[in-house]
């Protein structure tokens, strides 16, 4: 559970895919601006209320996933996404997108399309702060990196740079600023012609467990060979996979039978690409209703967020902890109504590794 590096991911988006308002009549050329190994994108440059459709082609040619939609008065739809929303229309490199444009009198503008670039990170240090990965060749490659401080301001920082992808295909970046941390988020994008545009992001490596479940999230490289070891009441668990297309694995950890293990805190976990052992963080949290403040323990003189999460939105509260590792953050602002939930989202200041803790509060 990401909340923290979810908001980043979110400013990210609306860095690239903000456009000028755009008049009611159409630019030179529609522009369609995609994210790798998502199943959205935005369209620009269109009327009021042109119609785009849309078509997903597998690399082997085959239509695997459609859209169908209209531009509002300035002309974008800043929303879109294939359907079905299944593991077959994620936008993959290789895969081709069609688009075809018409205007408010259904009459056709053009017709586009692409076969989808492959923009990936294949190696990076942690002490240097050096990244480097694939992409088109011959085109201009940016790369965005930025780092949480985790501290009392909510400072971040950050690096951009921009690379000319050489005939290799392969290219290299080094922020030489403050070191990695396991978490970070890389933003990649490039422009291959007038009329589209690619994104993708990564997290540096990192691995996110959840108190009170059996689940820890293995972040690394897209689709290579992942094995982990969890540590839990003096034994030990391996288990061993493959990260998804976005770099994930789910470890599960259950008795021989299939049975749930909870996690807690003081288990130890080591998993590939994740840099030594992450030991889970002790997290409390209790509400006191009467005056509204949510209160509990965590590691020692560190900041993080506590969620408060009412029917299906999220509140957060930026709070630290003091020498004693005692924390306490008032939500009289929400006044939630029970039941809710309370969400302690730790990030090890160190490694970029995450505890968090869910607790239901009912009355």
């Amino acid at each position: 559970m990401k909340f923290a590096r979810l908001v980043l991911v979110v400013v990210f988006m609306c860095t690239l895919l903000v456009v000028p308002a755009q008049a009611k009549q159409a630019a030179a050329a529609p522009h369609f601006s995609a994210e790798l190994l998502s199943q959205c994108f935005g369209a620009y440059g269109l009327g009021d209320s042109w119609h785009v459709t849309g078509v997903l082609s597998n690399a082997a040619g085959k239509a695997v996933a459609n859209y169908s939609g209209d531009a509002d008065v300035t002309g974008g739809i800043y929303d879109a996404c294939f359907s079905p929303a299944d593991a077959n229309s994620v936008i993959k490199p290789g895969y081709k997108m069609s688009f075809s444009v018409y205007d408010a009198s259904s009459t056709l503008q053009g017709s586009y399309s692409i076969v989808v670039p492959n923009i990936s990170i294949t190696a990076y240090n942690l002490a240097t702060g050096a990244v480097s990965g694939a992409g088109p060749k011959g085109k201009s490659l940016s790369v965005n990196w930025t780092h949480a401080n985790l501290n009392a301001t909510q400072t971040y920082s950050e690096g951009y740079k921009t690379v000319k992808v050489p005939a290799t295909g392969l290219w290299s970046v080094n922020f030489a600023t403050t070191k990695f941390r396991g978490g970070d988020p890389v933003h990649m994008w490039v422009t291959m012609n007038n009329n589209f545009a690619f994104e993708r992001y990564f997290h540096l490596p990192y691995v996110s467990c959840g108190l009170k479940t059996n689940v820890c999230s293995v972040h690394g490289m897209p689709l290579q060979a992942v094995s982990v070891n969890i540590v839990h009441g003096g034994k030990t668990y391996k288990l061993a996979g493959k990260f998804n297309v976005a770099g994930v694995y789910t470890a599960k950890l259950v008795t021989a039978t299939g049975s749930a293990i909870l996690l807690v805190p003081g288990d130890k976990v080591t998993a590939t690409g994740i840099a030594g052992t992450y030991v889970v963080a002790k997290l409390t949290a209790a509400a006191d209703l009467t005056s509204s403040v949510i209160s509990g323990k965590a590691p020692a003189s560190r900041y993080f967020n506590v969620w408060v999460k009412n029917d299906t939105m999220y509140f957060p509260h930026w709070t630290g902890s003091n020498a004693a590792g005692n924390y306490s953050a008032s939500f009289s602002d929400l006044s939630p109504e029970v039941p809710f939930t309370i969400i302690v989202d730790y990030i090890d200041k160190v490694s970029g590794n995450e505890t968090t803790l869910s607790v239901d509060i009912t009355g």
